[in-house]
């Protein structure tokens, strides 16, 4: 389940919104609502930018993990983001998989 918090700025004009959520099998599924769940009442009305970052602790340049937003719902109370994470496989090279299933991700929303 994700976790967020809002904040109107600029005279009410901007709604800010960051929150967390765990990844489950390679997708990390925000609900951007006035209780954080699917339920919810949409905060938004028009997302103007997203930003989304994975936790991982890497040792190697290979295994940073990568997000990006997969999908954003039609009322604007759901936001998907891809969770991977690269692998040196030997003689395979290297490749992407999905990052553990419980790996925190972080999400920063704009708009209005």
């Amino acid at each position: 389940m994700s976790v967020g918090r809002s904040v109107h700025s600029y005279g009410g004009e901007l709604l800010s919104w960051v929150g967390s959520a765990p990844v489950l099998n390679g997708v990390a599924t925000f609900y951007l609502t006035d209780n954080d769940a699917v339920a919810g009442k949409p905060l938004f009305i028009d997302i103007t930018a997203a930003f989304a970052c994975v936790k991982l602790d890497a040792a190697r340049p290979t295994d940073v993990p990568l997000a990006s937003i997969k999908s954003i719902s039609d009322d604007k109370s759901i936001i998907n983001v891809n969770c991977v994470v690269g692998k040196v496989l030997l003689a395979l090279g290297d490749t992407m998989q999905i990052v553990p299933d419980g790996t925190t991700v972080y999400l920063q929303v704009w708009g209005s």
